[in-house]
């Protein structure tokens, strides 16, 4: 970090300090700060409330306070190598169901019982990335807890994703807006996000590209 700061000053630029939302203040103590928020600012950690000179950008939509105005920075985060339903012989014959709920345990929540003997995809169980999507490529759909890199993971691997609401995770409708992701309702969400999922992969890697 200093080196690059010193090479900029060199050349006669003003060197940026890009943080993510956990971290508080400006540790790099540059003119010059751009927060980039990857989560709702304070929830992680860090603050909720930037200098008025801060530049915002923000991951997705739900990332975003209302009481902050900035720009779209979205870069895909799912590695499609891994993570597809690509000549997948298991997506005309899924069965059985997965759950992540890592953060959403962490604050005290309790997995619904009708969930409890879905197969864990949580950080409390050692597992690849390549195990995973090998998880999720057999899977009828993984209900998720929180918001999470996940959901898109799963959708890549042309699984479905049911998101459980609750006390810890109120749903916004931003949030469940690509095909193949519902809300829990019910049975007819399970439905409709089975009828509905598309093509993941191939939409990441064109916005990728």
């Amino acid at each position: 970090e200093l080196a690059t700061m010193e090479r900029h000053f060199r050349a006669g630029v003003m060197p940026v300090a890009v943080y993510p939302e956990i971290v508080s203040g400006n540790p790099l103590n540059l003119p010059v700060v751009a927060r980039w928020l990857l989560n709702v600012p304070g929830h992680l950690g860090g603050e909720n409330q930037y200098d008025e000179n801060d530049l915002i950008f923000y991951h997705l939509a739900w990332c975003l306070p209302e009481s902050l105005t900035g720009q779209q920075l979205y870069l895909p985060s799912v590695d499609t190598r891994i993570f597809n339903n690509d000549n997948n012989p298991f997506d005309t014959q899924r069965s059985g169901f997965c759950r992540y709920a890592h953060k959403f345990l962490g604050f005290g929540g309790k997995i619904r019982p009708e969930h409890a003997e879905f197969q864990s995809l949580g950080h409390e169980i050692k597992l690849t990335p390549e195990e995973i999507a090998a998880t999720l490529r057999r899977s009828e759909a993984l209900y998720c807890y929180e918001r999470s890199a996940i959901i898109q993971e799963a959708t890549a691997c042309g699984c479905p994703v049911i998101c459980v609401p609750s006390a810890y995770w109120n749903i916004q409708p931003l949030e469940v807006t690509e095909p193949g992701i519902e809300i829990d309702t019910g049975p007819e969400a399970l439905a409709k996000a089975k009828a509905e999922i598309g093509n993941t992969a191939q939409i990441l890697r064109d916005v990728q590209a």
